[in-house]
C-alpha cells in the first residue's frame, strides 16, 4: 500500500481520478496515507530507525547513499521512511 500512497504523493491527479485508475475507494487512499504518514516516525521494517538529521541551510544534500554499480541517492528534505525504503527497494522507480 505505501508504494502506491507515493505514487499518488508524486502524481499530479486527484484522488477520485487516482483511485479509479487503481481501482480503490477514496477512503482506502485516506486510509492508506494516514497510515503513511504515521509511518514517518516509526520503525520501517527490521532495516530502518528514525534518526535526527541536520538542517542543512546551503542547499546541500541531508543524506547521500552510495550504492555498489555507483548508483547514488541524495536526500535534500525530510522523507518518511517507507518512501525511503521503498526508492531503495527498487519500488519507487515503477511507473505508477
Amino acid at each position: 500500500m505505501f508504494p502506491l500512497v507515493a505514487c499518488y504523493l508524486r502524481s499530479s491527479r486527484g484522488p477520485d481520478a487516482f483511485c479509479q485508475e487503481h481501482d480503490i475507494t477514496r477512503s482506502q487512499l485516506m486510509y492508506w496515507r494516514r497510515k503513511y504518514a504515521a509511518s514517518s516516525d516509526e520503525v520501517v521494517g527490521d532495516t530502518f530507525v528514525k534518526v535526527s538529521s541536520p538542517v542543512r541551510r546551503d542547499g546541500g544534500a541531508l543524506m547521500e547513499l552510495q550504492f555498489p554499480g555507483g548508483a547514488c541517492l541524495r536526500v535534500f528534505s525530510a522523507v518518511p521512511p517507507a518512501f525511503l525504503s521503498a526508492l531503495i527497494n527498487g519500488e519507487g522507480g515503477r511507473s505508477c
